[in-house]
């Protein structure tokens, strides 16, 4: 983890290079990076890997949302960044919050393989029955196997809600 000082020289030297729209999460270049860009020109791309919006920077690519929180708060994130959203482009300094990662685990879309159509809830074909589940810091927790489909949603959304303050409503 870098000192205060280090953290001062490394967000007035980004500010010098890049502007910062909090309002549209872009970033724009102050500088002329390259003969092919142009200041005033976005700075940065999508990575194809992640989605995540990524700029190179003094040699280095970095992950857009942690340069704005550098920019916005003059020290780099103590930990994760969650994208409110969960659009990972998005970089609204209003959408961007510290996370642990218990926390930023806590706000993910629906997984695609799915058999229920709703997160934590699933179908135990030997006892036909619908069971709810739960994780928290790593550990499952069982919270009941029922009839019902919507029994079990219930008791995974009231769940979710005294454990999961990141979810999305």
């Amino acid at each position: 983890m870098k000192n205060d000082s280090e953290n001062k020289l490394m967000a007035a030297r980004l500010r010098e290079v890049l502007k910062y729209e909090p309002e549209t999460g872009r970033f724009t270049w102050r500088v002329r990076p390259s003969n092919s860009m142009r200041i005033g020109d976005v700075a940065g791309c999508p990575s194809k890997r992640n989605g995540y919006w990524q700029i190179r920077l003094f040699d280095r690519c970095y992950q857009a949302h942690r340069l704005a929180w550098l920019y916005v708060y003059g020290e780099w994130p103590v930990v994760e960044i969650d994208h409110v959203n969960r659009v990972r482009a998005d970089n609204r300094i209003a959408n961007l919050r510290l996370a642990t990662r218990s926390e930023n685990n806590q706000n993910t879309s629906l997984r695609s393989d799915s058999t229920s159509g709703h997160k934590g809830v699933s179908w135990h074909s030997r006892d036909k029955r619908w069971v709810a589940e739960i994780k928290l810091d790593k550990k499952k927790r069982y919270l009941g196997s029922f009839v019902d489909i919507n029994d079990a949603v219930a008791a995974r959304k009231a769940e979710e809600s005294k454990l999961h303050p990141f979810s999305p409503l």
